[in-house]
């Protein structure tokens, strides 16, 4: 019987799984933090270029283009992790995708994607402390 290779995991070892907790938890304080801050609202791409004079057009197919590269980065990891690694990664994936809708929309429904962002930081860090109890000590 030929025995398989175990595939790579993204969070392979104790130490990966204690930073990828101190990270997820970082980005879920601030997540919890923006709720109750009311920070006002502004609308701005993820690329401003307002220090260069190009014309609008060229920083709208920019911003896309970064856009669609995050979008793709996200699917990639979440293709690349096993199991409870897929939780970790969706709620980055989250965070990341719904920060930049939150900046495209107005104040009322940015309040509504925090409250989201939140919710999905807090199952990534809820899962992210079961995976750094559960992963071995080497």
């Amino acid at each position: 019987m030929e025995q398989r290779k175990p595939e790579p995991q993204l969070i392979g070892n104790r130490r990966i799984a204690a930073i990828a907790l101190c990270c997820t938890g970082f980005i879920a304080a601030q997540s919890f933090r923006a709720i109750f801050a009311h920070a006002p609202h502004d609308s701005h791409w993820l690329v401003s270029l307002d220090f260069m004079s190009l014309p609008t057009w060229i920083v709208v197919l920019i911003n896309l283009g970064f856009y669609v590269y995050l979008l793709w980065v996200g699917v990639e990891f979440y293709r690349l992790a096993q199991g409870m690694e897929r939780v970790v990664v969706a709620g980055w994936f989250n965070v990341i995708l719904l920060g930049l809708i939150q900046n495209l929309v107005s104040a009322p429904h940015a309040a509504a994607i925090q409250w989201a962002k939140a919710a999905g930081m807090a199952v990534a860090f809820l899962t992210a402390t079961y995976i750094f109890l559960k992963s071995p000590a080497t």
